[in-house]
C-alpha cells in the first residue's frame, strides 16, 4: 500500500471525525484511544515482520521504515517504529481533542493496513 494512500486516509477519517465531533473531540477518554493506537500498532509491527519475511523488505510501503529495515534490519526497525508508536501516543495523554482525533484516525486508518499486511503474508 503506498504512503500516499494512507497519507490521503488519514488525513480524510481526521476530517470526517472533525465533522462528527467538533471541537469537543469523541466521546472516549484518552486512555482508550491509547491503548488501541498501541494495540493497533503492535499489531502493524507483527503483522509487517510476517509480511516482510514472506515477500522481502523490498515491499514495504512506508519509505521510511524500508531505509530503516536496510539499514539496521527488520527487527530493530520495528522496536525503534513501536518506541516511536508510543511517545506518539503518549501525546494524546495531553487531553487536547484534536490530537485524539488526529491518534484515531491514524489508528483506524492503520488497523487496515494491519489486516492488509496479515492477509498478504496467510495467503
Amino acid at each position: 500500500m503506498s504512503m500516499s494512500v494512507v497519507m490521503v486516509g488519514y488525513s480524510t477519517l481526521f476530517l470526517v471525525f472533525y465533522a462528527i465531533w467538533g471541537k469537543n473531540g469523541p466521546p472516549i477518554s484518552a486512555i482508550t484511544v491509547f491503548g488501541a493506537w498501541m494495540f493497533v500498532n503492535i499489531a502493524d509491527a507483527h503483522s509487517t515482520y510476517l509480511f516482510t519475511k514472506k515477500l522481502g523488505v523490498n515491499k514495504e510501503g512506508n519509505p521510511l521504515i524500508h531505509w530503516l529495515f536496510k539499514k539496521i534490519g527488520v527487527l530493530p526497525s520495528l522496536f525503534i517504529k513501536l518506541a516511536v508508536a508510543v511517545m506518539i501516543g503518549l501525546l494524546v495523554l495531553i487531553e487536547k481533542n484534536e490530537i485524539k482525533l488526529a491518534i484515531l484516525a491514524c489508528t483506524v486508518v492503520l488497523a487496515f493496513v494491519s489486516i492488509i499486511n496479515y492477509k498478504v503474508a496467510r495467503d
